[in-house]
């Protein structure tokens, strides 16, 4: 999906395009005018077409270089509006037929600029056609005076038409392309849960006989070299503890891709989830926890098991935090209800999350911890189970530490 300065870019590029079209159809009406013989300043009016001619050369020459923004394709829009006016009033006022030109000025507006502009440009038309109408008229636009003001009004009835209509159009297509996105992205999570069970699941399974084994063999020459060998013998130990660490580390992984399957909702409680979270947390941790439920004792249809993993990756990682700037303070984490669901924050007093990697935070197997202390799979594994059930997940800088924020919507399980 475009970003909104790639879309500012593009509509500049459009801009430019119409802007010689609009160019044009100024240089039709002095070729007409010369031809007709209309009563017009025809000096002055080659002046003003070449100054809108030379300007969007400008602008197409700087474009690469612009900062593109609506309110800046708004400003020239009411630029060139004001600038027809007084191309008008120098080619016979009211009565020149290609005063008409006011409303491919709106729908250019509408295409390009921002709603706020597109309704600047459609005032400045207005008022400047209706100026048109108090400058002297010839006799013949005398007897022709109520198909010249038919003609005004339809631009009025006209112009707010086509300026909301295209502006909700651009609006319409913009979410739309949101959309996509967000299903695209919704897909590349569940084909890289996918790769991530199945990595976890074979790994589990071609390394669990030869891990026992040399766990096995540890164990017996730990118990063999105890009393001839102790150096040999610690050896051996620390052979079966990283071991130990290796099967922990791949039953860790299995469990984290295995919490982005599909699990039926099911009617639990809250403070059931919560106490699911805390209870599978390592040793000594849970007591740094404090938990406020604020949502009552009512069932909810949730995800329950994956849920719970999801809270119980977020304080861990906030615990860390804490315990990574020496903070006394315990984690936080506070349970509410929203108008459509369940709201959960995680805070924690550690030193933040700087802007470098805020964008990398939540990518699968990124981590700061160092080499040992994580695989970098808690918030990935939180972000995909909240929005695989419609929820999400946003990380907030606090005035210490950072606050994780999970919104779920749910429906009572009453």
């Amino acid at each position: 999906m475009p970003t909104a300065p790639q879309r500012d870019r593009v509509n500049l590029r459009w801009l430019i395009r119409l802007r010689w079209l609009a160019c044009s159809a100024q240089v039709v009406m002095l070729v007409m005018a010369t031809a007709s013989g209309w009563p017009v300043n025809l000096p002055a009016m080659t002046a003003i077409v070449a100054v809108v001619g030379a300007s969007n050369a400008i602008l197409q020459r700087l474009a690469a270089s612009l900062e593109a923004r609506g309110g800046l394709h708004g400003a020239i829009l009411v630029g060139d509006t004001l600038l027809l006016t007084i191309l008008l009033a120098l080619g016979g006022g009211a009565s020149n037929p290609f005063s008409a030109l006011f409303l491919l000025h709106v729908m250019l507006a509408a295409l390009t600029a921002t709603p706020a502009w597109t309704a600047g440009v459609l005032t400045v038309g207005a008022a400047g056609w209706g100026g048109l109408f108090l400058l002297p008229q010839s006799g013949h636009a005398h007897h022709m005076q109520g198909h010249l003001l038919g003609m005004y009004v339809a631009f009025l009835t006209l112009g707010p038409f086509i300026g909301w209509t295209v502006t909700r159009l651009r609006g319409e297509l913009a979410d739309a392309e949101a959309r996509e996105a967000e299903a695209l992205a919704a897909r590349a999570r569940t084909a890289r849960l996918a790769s991530l069970a199945t990595l976890a699941a074979g790994a589990a399974h071609e390394l669990a006989t030869p891990l026992g084994t040399i766990a096995v063999a540890a164990h017996e020459m730990e118990r063999s070299l105890a009393d001839r060998d102790p150096d040999a013998a610690e050896d051996a130990a620390l052979i079966r503890e990283e071991v130990d660490r290796c099967r922990d580390v791949l039953e860790r992984l299995a469990a984290d891709a295995g919490s982005g399957a599909a699990e039926a909702p099911t009617p639990t409680r809250v403070a059931e989830v919560l106490a699911d979270a805390l209870a599978h947390l390592p040793p000594g941790v849970a007591a740094e926890v404090t938990v406020r439920d604020e949502t009552g004792d009512g069932l909810h249809l949730l995800p329950a098991r994956r849920l719970a993993r999801a809270l119980r990756g977020l304080v861990k990682n906030a615990v860390e935090a804490n315990r990574a700037a020496a903070q006394p303070h315990a984690v936080d984490v506070l349970a509410t209800r929203t108008n459509d669901g369940l709201r959960f924050e995680v805070r924690d007093r550690g030193p933040g999350i700087s802007e470098d990697i805020r964008p990398r935070v939540g990518e699968p197997f990124f981590t700061t911890k160092p080499a040992g202390r994580g695989m970098g799979l808690g918030v990935f594994f939180a972000r995909s189970v909240l929005q695989s059930a419609g929820g999400r997940l946003e990380l907030r800088a606090a005035d210490v530490g950072t606050v994780a924020v999970a919104e779920l919507p749910v429906r009572s399980a009453s």
